[in-house]
């Protein structure tokens, strides 16, 4: 009976990364950056790596004072943590105990339903339909007094839908109400451009979640919080001794002295999107328009969508079934990019067409 909570984990799923690599490809599977970046920001990293990257213990404080500039907030405002992903285990840590209620979209992050399951949450799941619609009221009538954490990711993933901010507002109005939190996940902000932020000293019953992976950092496990002070205060409290590493710390100050380094990309990949868009409607091939750096495509069939993806795998360029979604299996995700590489997927699908006829 001490140790009850193993029974539960038992069904609890979590399969092993494999074990392939995925250096060397095009890597259009997890919603990366995938052009390289210039040797200028490289011999800028190169310049400033010495031993001590390696050997002493992170200097993370220096980053809260970034953060804090860039966004004109208060670094007592932020808590800063290895990707959105421990961004939002920060969140349950906080806010929730065995059998509290935690309102969720289905399907989203992955990591929400795993911490859901971890914390023994009471998790109320609101579905989207087959064509990726969500009906906002569903979320209005299960919220109650019993409501302690609402999780929106805004764009979501993997629907790549956005709820508009009327319906956000009036979600933190009602968390006001009845006394719960609202954690909006703005891991794909840059590629769509709103953002909660600024409301964040109107709600203090506000969270937001963000991550430098989806505009260049992945491989640095970056992402950070901003709450109130109040809340912000108790959520450093779950923090390890080190939020992220030296290394990590040098190269984020280095992104973030020049937006270029982002900006520039973001720019080239909504012009890359446009392109690829364009494209697949004059092979007619149906696609879901999303507000991320990723597109959905949609095939007549099952088969297709396999054959497609062979195809892709033989040019070594990874893509990703989306297996969550009520069509996800005759549904392809793409990351999208610069428009050299939405070029190469287009090419593939024109060349599919033409030995078969048809998508």
């Amino acid at each position: 009976m001490k140790f009850k909570k193993f029974k539960m984990l038992d069904y609890l799923l979590r399969k092993r990364n494999p074990i392939n690599s995925r250096y060397k490809k095009i890597r259009l599977d997890k919603n990366e950056r995938i052009s390289s970046f210039d040797n200028y920001f490289l011999n800028k990293i190169k310049k400033n790596l010495n031993s001590e990257y390696i050997s002493a213990y992170p200097e993370v404080e220096e980053i809260y004072k970034v953060l804090s500039k860039t966004l004109s907030l208060s670094a007592n405002m932020f808590v800063i943590t290895s990707g959105s992903d421990l961004a939002i285990k920060n969140c349950f840590e906080l806010f929730i105990s065995p059998r509290d209620e935690v309102i969720t979209l289905n399907p989203t992050y992955g990591m929400v339903d795993v911490y859901s399951k971890l914390f023994q949450a009471k998790q109320i799941k609101i579905d989207f339909d087959k064509d990726l619609h969500l009906d906002i009221s569903k979320i209005y009538k299960k919220i109650s007094k019993k409501t302690n954490l609402v999780i929106l990711a805004n764009p979501n993933s993997p629907t790549g839908t956005v709820i508009n901010k009327k319906e956000i507002i009036k979600i933190l109005n009602l968390g006001k109400k009845y006394g719960f939190y609202v954690l909006i996940d703005e891991c794909y902000y840059g590629y769509y451009p709103n953002s909660y932020v600024s409301y964040i000293k109107r709600f203090n019953n506000l969270i937001i979640s963000r991550s430098f992976s989806k505009i260049g950092l992945a491989g640095c496990r970056i992402g950070y919080l901003v709450a109130s002070k109040r809340i912000a205060k108790l959520l450093y409290k779950f923090r390890p001794f080190y939020e992220i590493s030296s290394f990590s710390c040098m190269v984020l100050k280095e992104f973030l002295k020049n937006n270029k380094y982002f900006k520039d990309y973001i720019r080239e990949t909504l012009i890359g999107k446009e392109y690829l868009m364009s494209g697949l409607k004059k092979l007619k091939i149906n696609f879901y328009r999303t507000n991320t750096n990723f597109i959905l495509i949609k095939f007549k069939s099952e088969k297709i969508k396999k054959e497609i993806k062979d195809l892709f795998a033989k040019r070594n360029i990874l893509v990703l079934g989306e297996g969550k979604l009520i069509e996800g299996k005759k549904i392809l995700r793409v990351t999208l990019g610069p428009k050299e590489f939405m070029h190469k997927v287009l090419k593939i699908f024109e060349s599919y067409k033409i030995a078969n006829k048809f998508l």
